[in-house]
């Protein structure tokens, strides 16, 4: 709890504050519920530091309409926003049941090929939607990925914080000099706070998908420094190294490569073909365990 939160038991529009369940950069998040029919949702309350920062306001009413404007089910859903007593903004989202992308590995360290690949292929349907949208998302992480269980045994894959996002991307949207996102995700023109297309995304998620199957990140270090000097300079290491199927390893440097004109097109373009190592696999265990 902060100093600032808002009371169990207070109104924020419709619904009734029960607790504080997170805190982010811009944010302060909530569970609430309707006093009436009960529905849970999750609010998220710009925080009191930055509600006079017109930049910051800005990327947090560009996030509501980011995500309103997609309306994709691998989106968290926002469907209210408004302003407390004090000035500051809210929205009113879904309230989401599970764990992230980053709490599952590391429990488990990494992902099978077949496991991973029905995650991956609907994060790539959420920010694809985005991108016919005119939308980046610019900080795609496993923090932002989150994994509602099903009966079935799968995930429900929702697609978080759009709060850096950029609307209308084209050659020229963004600032030189202007660098936004987590250093261990983010691509070489990211890094160096150059102008900014979809293909941002896709080594984003490339770097999703080499976390997931080989267990290890392309490039770490001790400081965001080292870090981003990696990212603009270094080759990754072939992920096979740390025990990921060697017929990934094409795929996922391409996503991976310095150049954005050389990755793929599209975010399911890449997990199209990571899908077909992922049947080719499979048809090959099932012709051994069958005896052919």
């Amino acid at each position: 709890m902060t100093d600032d939160s808002i009371a169990e038991g207070t109104m924020v529009g419709e619904y009734e504050i029960v607790r504080q369940i997170g805190v982010g950069g811009m944010g302060v998040v909530y569970l609430a519920v309707h006093p009436v029919i009960g529905k849970k949702v999750a609010i998220k309350v710009l925080r009191p530091e930055v509600a006079g920062d017109e930049d910051l306001v800005n990327r947090f009413v560009t996030e509501a309409r980011s995500v309103n404007s997609i309306d994709h089910q691998n989106i968290i859903d926002v469907f209210a926003f408004g302003r407390l007593a004090d000035g500051r903004h809210y929205y009113v989202m879904e309230y989401l049941k599970g764990l992230s992308l980053e709490e599952l590995l590391e429990k488990r360290g990494h992902l099978s090929l077949t496991d991973a690949v029905p995650i991956f292929r609907q994060i790539a349907d959420a920010v694809d939607a985005a991108h016919e949208r005119h939308i980046i998302h610019r900080d795609l992480k496993p923090d932002n990925i989150f994994l509602v269980p099903r009966r079935s045994g799968r995930y429900r894959v929702v697609v978080l914080d759009f709060g850096i996002a950029k609307l209308n991307f084209g050659p020229h949207t963004t600032a030189t000099g202007m660098v936004m996102g987590t250093p261990l995700y983010m691509s070489p023109e990211q890094c160096l706070g150059q102008n900014l297309d979809h293909r941002t995304d896709v080594y984003a998620l490339g770097t999703i998908c080499y976390r997931t199957l080989a267990g290890r990140l392309p490039f770490d270090g001790e400081s965001v420094q080292v870090v981003m000097y990696q990212q603009i300079s270094n080759m990754p290491p072939t992920p096979s190294n740390f025990g990921s199927h060697p017929a990934v390893d094409a795929i996922l440097l391409r996503a991976l490569d310095k150049d954005p004109q050389q990755r793929h097109e599209s975010l399911n373009a890449m997990v199209a073909e990571l899908a077909a190592v992922a049947g080719m696999s499979s048809g090959a265990r099932d012709a051994v365990h069958s005896g052919q």
